[in-house]
């Protein structure tokens, strides 16, 4: 087996399964530099756009914007003047080239709404053509926005980094209506709500589903025409308006999630007959959730720490398809997750960490409100787990690891190719389960060979001759339960030369200090920058 094996195994045509509904917002195909300088101006005076040859599948032109950084504080901007209603929308893909990004410290794209404006940012990447995604969970309001259904200009504003002139070059500015939808709440302002939506829109990204986000008002404004499944992360105050809207979207053939909160009606959709609050009998009941095997390529569990959850009581054929667990491994009563024809409720929020877990988790569970889109996930999730290391594709990936292997020892190389051989081998089987609708091993296999490409990519990388590699502490007594001399062994195993531990705070020592009150766990548990350092 070889890097060419491996990138040929992986180069298969992925289906044109219709799972966007879009609207090109400006294509950028103005026929001189004047028709464009008539739709996009700037009023700060920035220099005039530019139209530059640009050959896609779309067309044969791009919009081109100057930024003059060397005379500006501060930014460049331009706007154009529309009429959109773009609450169905929930992404915005278009496609730039900056000459020299170095000089921008982001971009931002703003949708004006009344006397308000909706603001998203994004990084304008490498000096090369590349797409951008920006989804509505990033956009912030400023001023007092009147609605998505009512955008009356946009603007492109590109923020100052460095006193270097530069141009940007924009195509193609999409708006997009995926059939997976996130619903952030707009209405509560509150940040935990705020915090939930973006976490599941991390999930999502990294699992490589393409999906949008709409807010509450959004719903209220046009329902959820044309989408397949809505994931609601943390929706307070939800008005009745849209509460009919999601009831219409379900009675029509939508699913839906909901997480933590769950309205009456929306209950009674979901097969529970009502919910109650509990903080839990003991510390650490709700630590993490169990699931059974009713739902093909669930995780065995994911890691929560949740501190309060809803119990549901269940009516009807609905199931209980995850239990909470403590840290000791005793399984609640209280159920953590259900599930029924309509979709899924769980009793909290999801939490920070465990994202691998918790993404499989949201992709089974996709996959069983959703079989007729087995055939699109399954790929997508095949695609996704060539992707490695924050890089664009697997053939990037296997090109590192080839530049890599040539500065290798013979034996590490050895130990690479082993890892590309066992890399295939999970790909190959991985495609066979895709091949066989086998939706559940598909899950499994692809996250196995993603991380096995991740784990010899690292090791392709040669070591560097004296390297500082430093691992932060942030406990003056180590790992709970080792002592430094077993901590240490472990860190030196791993190729770890240096330990920075946390041996203060502030007003506060756990050696014998002359300047700092000393902690009076260090008379029972010993100076702990001697015991490191021995």
């Amino acid at each position: 087996m070889n890097i060419i094996g491996l990138l040929t195994l992986f180069m298969f045509s992925f289906s044109s399964i219709n799972t966007t509904d879009k609207i090109i917002i400006d294509p950028f195909e103005y026929a001189k530099d004047s028709f464009a300088q008539e739709m996009w101006n700037s009023p700060a005076r920035c220099l005039p756009v530019r139209i530059i040859p640009h050959e896609t599948s779309k067309g044969k032109r791009a919009l081109q914007m100057k930024c003059d950084f060397s005379q500006r504080q501060e930014r460049c901007y331009w706007d154009k003047e529309v009429s959109l209603d773009l609450s169905k929308y929930g992404t915005f893909i278009f496609e730039i080239y900056a000459e020299n990004p170095q000089a921008i410290n982001s971009g931002t794209l703003y949708f004006q709404s009344g006397d308000g404006w909706y603001s998203g940012a994004f990084p304008v990447g490498s000096a090369k053509w590349h797409k951008v995604t920006v989804r509505k969970s990033v956009f912030r309001s400023e001023g007092s926005p009147t609605g998505w259904n009512n955008i009356n200009k946009i603007r492109l504003s590109f923020w100052k980094a460095s006193d270097i002139d530069t141009n940007v070059s924009i195509d193609n500015l999409e708006a997009v209506s995926d059939k997976i939808v996130i619903v952030m709440n707009d209405k509560s302002q509150s940040d935990s709500a705020r915090r939930s939506a973006d976490l599941m829109a991390n999930v999502l990204e990294r699992s490589g589903m393409d999906f949008g986000v709409l807010t509450d008002t959004d719903v209220e404004v046009r329902g959820l025409s044309d989408i397949k499944l809505a994931i609601f992360p943390y929706n307070p105050n939800m008005s009745d308006i849209e509460i009919d809207a999601i009831i219409r979207f379900v009675n029509s053939g939508g699913k839906i999630m909901f997480f933590y909160l769950l309205p009456d009606k929306i209950a009674d959709l979901l097969g529970i007959e009502s919910g109650s609050w509990s903080k839990g009998d003991y510390e650490n009941e709700f630590y993490s959730v169990r699931f059974d095997s009713n739902v093909d390529g669930l995780p065995d569990t994911i890691n929560q720490g949740s501190w309060n959850v809803t119990i549901p009581k269940l009516k009807g054929d609905t199931k209980i398809i995850g239990r909470w667990v403590d840290p000791k491994g005793k399984i609640s009563e209280k159920p953590a997750m259900t599930i029924n024809k309509n979709g899924v409720f769980m009793g909290h929020v999801l939490t920070q960490g465990d994202l691998a877990n918790k993404g499989q988790m949201i992709l089974a569970l996709i996959g069983e409100l959703l079989p007729d889109m087995h055939s699109y996930l399954s790929e997508a999730i095949l695609q996704n787990s060539g992707k490695i290391a924050g890089l664009e594709d697997m053939k990037e990936a296997l090109s590192m690891i080839e530049s890599n292997m040539e500065m290798l020892s013979k034996d590490r190389k050895k130990e690479v190719k082993k890892g590309l051989e066992e890399a295939e081998k999970l790909f190959e089987k991985a495609k066979n389960a895709q091949k066989k609708d086998h939706y559940g091993d598909l899950l499994n296999l692809s996250r196995q060979a993603s991380e096995k490409l991740q784990e010899v990519f690292i090791s392709s990388f040669p070591s560097k001759k004296d390297e500082f590699r430093a691992l932060w502490c942030h406990s003056a007594f180590g790992l709970s339960g080792w002592t430094w001399d077993k901590a240490i062994e472990n860190v030196k195993k791993n190729n770890f030369n240096t330990v920075v531990p946390n041996m203060l705070w502030g007003g506060l020592a756990y050696y014998p200090s002359d300047v700092l009150p000393v902690d009076p766990s260090v008379e029972k548990s010993g100076d702990q920058i001697a015991l490191c350092l021995n």
